[in-house]
Protein backbone atom coordinates (compact mmCIF):
# COMPACT_ATOMS: atom_id res chain seq x y z
CA UNK A 1 0.00 0.00 0.00
CA UNK A 2 1.06 3.63 -0.64
CA UNK A 3 -0.88 5.27 1.73
CA UNK A 4 -0.46 5.97 5.73
CA UNK A 5 -4.46 6.69 5.42
CA UNK A 6 -6.71 4.71 2.88
CA UNK A 7 -8.19 7.80 0.82
CA UNK A 8 -5.10 10.07 2.36
CA UNK A 9 -2.42 10.67 -0.33
CA UNK A 10 0.92 9.62 0.82
CA UNK A 11 3.03 12.61 1.55
CA UNK A 12 6.21 10.80 1.89
CA UNK A 13 5.32 8.90 -1.64
CA UNK A 14 4.75 11.92 -2.94
CA UNK A 15 8.40 13.28 -1.99
CA UNK A 16 9.50 9.47 -3.27
CA UNK A 17 8.54 11.04 -6.42
CA UNK A 18 10.63 13.68 -6.84
CA UNK A 19 13.77 12.00 -5.65
CA UNK A 20 13.16 9.66 -8.68
CA UNK A 21 13.67 12.13 -10.72
CA UNK A 22 17.03 13.74 -8.63
CA UNK A 23 18.28 10.11 -9.43
CA UNK A 24 17.55 9.88 -12.88
CA UNK A 25 19.83 13.18 -13.34
CA UNK A 26 22.19 12.32 -10.77
CA UNK A 27 22.95 8.68 -12.71
CA UNK A 28 22.86 10.72 -15.87
CA UNK A 29 25.59 12.72 -14.81
CA UNK A 30 27.35 9.49 -13.88
CA UNK A 31 26.37 7.88 -17.36
CA UNK A 32 27.92 10.94 -19.27
CA UNK A 33 31.09 10.82 -17.11
CA UNK A 34 31.68 7.28 -18.04
CA UNK A 35 30.82 7.74 -21.42
CA UNK A 36 33.77 10.69 -21.86
CA UNK A 37 35.86 8.36 -19.80
CA UNK A 38 35.40 5.18 -22.41
CA UNK A 39 36.13 7.67 -25.64
CA UNK A 40 38.69 9.25 -24.23
CA UNK A 41 40.79 6.19 -23.40
CA UNK A 42 44.61 5.96 -24.63
CA UNK A 43 45.07 4.14 -26.71
CA UNK A 44 41.57 4.40 -27.93
CA UNK A 45 39.05 1.49 -27.58
CA UNK A 46 38.42 1.60 -31.75
CA UNK A 47 40.07 1.84 -34.59
CA UNK A 48 38.72 2.46 -37.82
CA UNK A 49 40.30 -0.04 -40.65
CA UNK A 50 40.21 -0.30 -44.39
CA UNK A 51 39.29 -3.43 -46.65
CA UNK A 52 39.86 -3.32 -50.58
CA UNK A 53 37.75 -5.20 -52.67
CA UNK A 54 39.73 -7.76 -54.78
CA UNK A 55 38.97 -5.71 -58.32
CA UNK A 56 39.85 -2.11 -56.33
CA UNK A 57 36.63 -0.44 -57.03
CA UNK A 58 35.87 -0.06 -53.93
CA UNK A 59 37.25 0.69 -50.26
CA UNK A 60 35.52 0.02 -47.88
CA UNK A 61 36.42 1.64 -43.96
CA UNK A 62 34.68 -0.32 -41.14
CA UNK A 63 34.81 0.10 -37.04
CA UNK A 64 36.99 -2.56 -35.06
CA UNK A 65 36.56 -2.34 -31.53
CA UNK A 66 39.75 -2.95 -29.09
CA UNK A 67 37.58 -2.50 -26.02
CA UNK A 68 33.69 -3.21 -25.67
CA UNK A 69 31.34 -0.56 -24.91
CA UNK A 70 30.65 -1.77 -20.80
CA UNK A 71 27.50 -2.96 -20.42
CA UNK A 72 27.31 -1.09 -17.00
CA UNK A 73 26.35 1.52 -19.52
CA UNK A 74 23.04 -0.61 -20.57
CA UNK A 75 21.85 -0.93 -16.82
CA UNK A 76 22.42 2.42 -15.59
CA UNK A 77 20.64 3.44 -18.85
CA UNK A 78 17.66 1.06 -17.58
CA UNK A 79 17.83 2.44 -14.23
CA UNK A 80 17.54 5.81 -15.52
CA UNK A 81 14.60 5.50 -17.86
CA UNK A 82 12.62 3.46 -15.34
CA UNK A 83 12.72 5.98 -12.86
CA UNK A 84 11.30 9.03 -15.15
CA UNK A 85 9.00 6.61 -16.60
CA UNK A 86 7.49 5.30 -13.03
CA UNK A 87 7.47 9.16 -11.63
CA UNK A 88 4.81 9.75 -14.26
CA UNK A 89 2.71 6.77 -12.92
CA UNK A 90 3.04 6.92 -9.81
CA UNK A 91 1.78 10.96 -10.38
CA UNK A 92 -1.26 9.72 -11.88
CA UNK A 93 -1.71 7.20 -8.49
CA UNK A 94 -1.54 9.78 -6.18
CA UNK A 95 -3.77 12.37 -8.52
CA UNK A 96 -6.60 9.60 -8.69
CA UNK A 97 -6.39 9.16 -4.90
CA UNK A 98 -6.70 12.63 -4.54
CA UNK A 99 -9.52 12.91 -6.37
CA UNK A 100 -11.39 9.99 -5.38
CA UNK A 101 -9.78 9.09 -2.21
CA UNK A 102 -9.84 5.39 -3.08
CA UNK A 103 -6.91 3.99 -4.65
CA UNK A 104 -6.86 2.48 -7.94
CA UNK A 105 -4.77 -0.43 -9.11
CA UNK A 106 -5.31 0.75 -12.98
CA UNK A 107 -3.67 3.92 -13.00
CA UNK A 108 -0.77 4.86 -15.03
CA UNK A 109 0.44 7.61 -17.13
CA UNK A 110 -0.52 6.82 -20.87
CA UNK A 111 1.90 7.53 -23.87
CA UNK A 112 0.19 6.91 -27.31
CA UNK A 113 1.22 8.29 -30.89
CA UNK A 114 -2.63 8.00 -32.12
CA UNK A 115 -5.90 9.33 -31.07
CA UNK A 116 -7.25 6.21 -31.49
CA UNK A 117 -4.83 4.15 -29.25
CA UNK A 118 -5.32 7.25 -26.66
CA UNK A 119 -8.70 6.66 -26.41
CA UNK A 120 -9.32 2.63 -26.70
CA UNK A 121 -5.85 1.49 -24.38
CA UNK A 122 -5.22 5.33 -22.99
CA UNK A 123 -8.43 7.14 -21.23
CA UNK A 124 -9.52 4.47 -19.13
CA UNK A 125 -6.05 4.59 -17.01
CA UNK A 126 -6.70 8.64 -16.30
CA UNK A 127 -10.63 8.36 -15.59
CA UNK A 128 -10.61 8.46 -11.76
CA UNK A 129 -8.34 11.69 -11.95
CA UNK A 130 -9.40 15.38 -12.08
CA UNK A 131 -11.00 17.26 -15.36
CA UNK A 132 -7.76 19.29 -15.31
CA UNK A 133 -4.82 16.94 -14.75
CA UNK A 134 -6.89 14.28 -17.56
CA UNK A 135 -7.13 17.57 -20.30
CA UNK A 136 -3.05 18.24 -19.25
CA UNK A 137 -1.96 14.66 -20.31
CA UNK A 138 -4.31 13.80 -23.41
CA UNK A 139 -3.29 16.92 -24.71
CA UNK A 140 0.78 15.18 -24.32
CA UNK A 141 0.06 12.87 -26.34
CA UNK A 142 2.47 12.90 -29.19
CA UNK A 143 0.05 12.01 -32.03
CA UNK A 144 1.93 12.24 -35.08
CA UNK A 145 0.61 16.06 -35.70
CA UNK A 146 2.22 17.46 -32.31
CA UNK A 147 5.70 18.36 -32.76
CA UNK A 148 6.52 20.12 -29.16
CA UNK A 149 9.58 18.98 -27.79
CA UNK A 150 8.03 17.43 -24.91
CA UNK A 151 5.74 15.58 -27.13
CA UNK A 152 8.80 13.53 -28.10
CA UNK A 153 10.41 13.25 -24.48
CA UNK A 154 7.43 11.21 -24.13
CA UNK A 155 8.16 9.13 -26.89
CA UNK A 156 11.40 8.67 -26.68
CA UNK A 157 11.04 7.91 -22.67
CA UNK A 158 8.10 5.48 -23.46
CA UNK A 159 9.53 3.47 -26.34
CA UNK A 160 12.91 3.16 -24.34
CA UNK A 161 10.83 2.18 -21.50
CA UNK A 162 8.96 -0.64 -23.04
CA UNK A 163 11.53 -1.91 -25.00
CA UNK A 164 14.39 -1.95 -21.90
CA UNK A 165 11.70 -4.00 -20.12
CA UNK A 166 10.13 -6.41 -22.27
CA UNK A 167 12.87 -6.55 -24.76
CA UNK A 168 16.51 -6.11 -24.47
CA UNK A 169 18.89 -4.05 -22.80
CA UNK A 170 20.11 -1.40 -24.96
CA UNK A 171 23.45 -1.87 -26.18
CA UNK A 172 25.40 0.91 -26.72
CA UNK A 173 27.62 1.86 -29.88
CA UNK A 174 29.25 4.43 -31.82
CA UNK A 175 27.94 6.55 -34.17
CA UNK A 176 29.84 8.75 -36.73
CA UNK A 177 29.31 11.89 -38.13
CA UNK A 178 31.53 13.18 -40.94
CA UNK A 179 33.08 16.22 -40.56
CA UNK A 180 35.02 18.14 -43.14
CA UNK A 181 36.77 15.41 -45.66
CA UNK A 182 39.32 15.54 -48.81
CA UNK A 183 39.92 12.86 -50.94
CA UNK A 184 43.01 12.75 -52.35
CA UNK A 185 42.47 10.35 -55.11
CA UNK A 186 39.54 11.45 -57.40
CA UNK A 187 36.69 9.32 -56.04
CA UNK A 188 33.08 10.03 -54.29
CA UNK A 189 32.28 8.49 -50.67
CA UNK A 190 29.20 7.07 -49.60
CA UNK A 191 28.20 7.61 -45.81
CA UNK A 192 26.82 4.40 -45.67
CA UNK A 193 27.02 3.74 -42.01
CA UNK A 194 27.07 7.39 -40.99
CA UNK A 195 24.48 8.20 -38.24
CA UNK A 196 23.29 5.06 -37.20
CA UNK A 197 24.36 2.68 -34.30
CA UNK A 198 27.49 0.75 -35.00
CA UNK A 199 29.01 -2.39 -33.49
CA UNK A 200 32.29 -4.24 -34.19
CA UNK A 201 32.99 -4.73 -37.80
CA UNK A 202 30.21 -2.74 -38.73
CA UNK A 203 30.89 -0.67 -41.89
CA UNK A 204 31.48 3.08 -41.42
CA UNK A 205 31.30 4.37 -45.01
CA UNK A 206 32.87 3.43 -47.94
CA UNK A 207 34.99 5.03 -51.17
CA UNK A 208 34.64 4.59 -54.32
CA UNK A 209 37.68 5.65 -56.75
CA UNK A 210 36.82 6.64 -60.67
CA UNK A 211 39.38 4.52 -61.55
CA UNK A 212 40.22 1.31 -59.92
CA UNK A 213 43.17 1.62 -57.22
CA UNK A 214 44.78 -0.05 -54.65
CA UNK A 215 45.74 3.50 -52.95
CA UNK A 216 43.34 6.01 -51.10
CA UNK A 217 44.10 9.11 -49.49
CA UNK A 218 41.02 10.31 -47.40
CA UNK A 219 42.20 13.45 -45.18
CA UNK A 220 39.32 14.74 -42.60
CA UNK A 221 37.57 13.72 -39.45
CA UNK A 222 35.00 11.50 -38.05
CA UNK A 223 33.29 12.44 -34.67
CA UNK A 224 32.80 9.90 -32.46
CA UNK A 225 29.90 9.58 -30.03
CA UNK A 226 28.22 6.86 -27.61
CA UNK A 227 24.84 6.43 -28.55
CA UNK A 228 21.74 3.56 -28.55
CA UNK A 229 19.36 2.64 -31.22
CA UNK A 230 15.62 4.54 -30.57
CA UNK A 231 13.52 3.78 -33.32
CA UNK A 232 11.14 6.97 -32.27
CA UNK A 233 14.41 9.58 -32.77
CA UNK A 234 14.91 8.10 -36.17
CA UNK A 235 14.36 11.33 -38.14
CA UNK A 236 16.11 13.54 -35.36
CA UNK A 237 19.10 11.67 -34.90
CA UNK A 238 20.11 7.85 -33.07
CA UNK A 239 20.57 9.26 -29.64
CA UNK A 240 17.77 11.28 -27.92
CA UNK A 241 19.13 13.83 -24.93
CA UNK A 242 18.80 12.78 -21.37
CA UNK A 243 18.93 16.20 -20.29
CA UNK A 244 16.14 16.83 -22.17
CA UNK A 245 13.96 14.23 -20.96
CA UNK A 246 14.56 14.65 -17.36
CA UNK A 247 14.18 18.42 -17.84
CA UNK A 248 10.48 17.83 -19.14
CA UNK A 249 9.63 14.86 -16.61
CA UNK A 250 11.03 17.25 -14.01
CA UNK A 251 8.59 20.03 -14.84
CA UNK A 252 5.33 17.38 -15.58
CA UNK A 253 6.03 15.57 -12.25
CA UNK A 254 5.44 19.56 -10.55
CA UNK A 255 2.93 20.29 -12.56
CA UNK A 256 1.05 17.20 -12.17
CA UNK A 257 1.62 16.95 -8.27
CA UNK A 258 0.89 20.89 -8.32
CA UNK A 259 -2.66 19.84 -9.15
CA UNK A 260 -3.65 18.20 -5.69
CA UNK A 261 -6.39 19.09 -4.67
CA UNK A 262 -7.26 21.91 -6.77
CA UNK A 263 -7.89 19.43 -10.01
CA UNK A 264 -10.68 20.99 -11.54
CA UNK A 265 -8.41 23.73 -12.54
CA UNK A 266 -6.76 23.63 -16.04
CA UNK A 267 -3.08 23.07 -16.24
CA UNK A 268 -0.13 25.30 -17.71
CA UNK A 269 3.15 24.79 -17.99
CA UNK A 270 6.03 26.64 -18.83
CA UNK A 271 8.17 23.75 -20.54
CA UNK A 272 12.06 24.14 -20.13
CA UNK A 273 14.23 24.81 -23.34
CA UNK A 274 16.31 21.60 -25.25
CA UNK A 275 19.43 21.40 -26.20
CA UNK A 276 20.21 19.68 -29.29
CA UNK A 277 18.04 16.47 -30.02
CA UNK A 278 21.06 14.40 -30.93
CA UNK A 279 23.70 13.86 -28.37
Amino acid sequence: MTSVNIGEPNHSAIKAIRLKIKRANDQTKILADAETAYISTEPAPYSIRRAVKDDFTEHVYYLRYHEAVPLDFSILLGEIIYNLRSALDQCVFQLALDHTRVEHDTTMFPVFSSPGDFRRHGAWRIKNIGEGPKAFIKSLQPYTDRSLPVHYSLLDLNNLSNADKHRVAHLWGLSFGLGKTEIATRARLIPTGLGTILHDGAEICRVVPESPTDEMQVRGSLEATLSVSNPSAARRGVSTNLWNIIADVDCLVWALLGAMGQQDELIEAEWPAHESLVE
